[in-house]
């Protein structure tokens, strides 16, 4: 059981990851949707240092984008 909550932990990460990359790669719109999307999702699952971790990530984007 503990062991599957580790793996699920590290999936919504990886995700969280792929999402930056989308954003270096250009899909900076499709990346911030995918970031709530996550945000909300771990939020409902009680996971809330991992929906930390994306809105910090949607923050660092929507930054990046008002600095270019």
């Amino acid at each position: 059981q503990q062991q599957a909550g580790k793996v699920d932990d590290q999936a919504w990460q990886v995700a969280i990851v792929r999402g930056q990359v989308d954003a270096a790669r250009g899909r900076r719109a499709a990346s911030i949707a995918s970031l709530q999307r996550i945000a909300l999702e771990t939020e409902k699952r009680g996971l809330k240092t991992i929906a930390a971790d994306a809105r910090g990530a949607m923050a660092k984007l929507r930054l990046t984008q008002q600095i270019m």
